[in-house]
């Protein structure tokens, strides 16, 4: 947290004084910053579980994307929705109407008893 801090202070500084120096201090201190980053991140990452290593790479995104999980406009065909709890009865309905549907997928299992 002190790392992030102090390369956000220091870009705060760069940018308002526009000197050559304060941005290469400030290029500095993001170039440490990722580097701590990236140590972190590979500490707690069991190479050989891939799940957890999926888990954080996925964990990774979404911190660093802008992005929201649900974009302010939702569609389904012809219909728009920007509410967020009119978004939700459309996800329902288009959830229920793939899922809901019985399925023969003609599988074969064979369980050993």
């Amino acid at each position: 947290e002190h790392a992030r801090k102090r390369k956000e202070n220091l870009r705060l500084r760069a940018k308002s004084t526009g000197l050559e120096t304060d941005y290469n201090i400030f290029k500095a201190a993001r170039k440490n910053f990722k580097r701590l980053e990236d140590f972190k991140i590979r500490q707690c990452l069991d190479m050989n579980d891939r799940d957890s290593v999926s888990k954080r790479f996925w964990g990774q995104v979404k911190v660093n994307s802008k992005a929201t999980r649900i974009p302010p406009i939702v569609n389904n065909g012809e219909t728009f929705r920007s509410k967020v709890d009119v978004q939700a009865e459309l996800f329902n309905e288009y959830f229920a109407s793939t899922f809901s549907d019985p399925r023969n997928y003609d599988i074969v299992l064979n369980i050993a008893t």
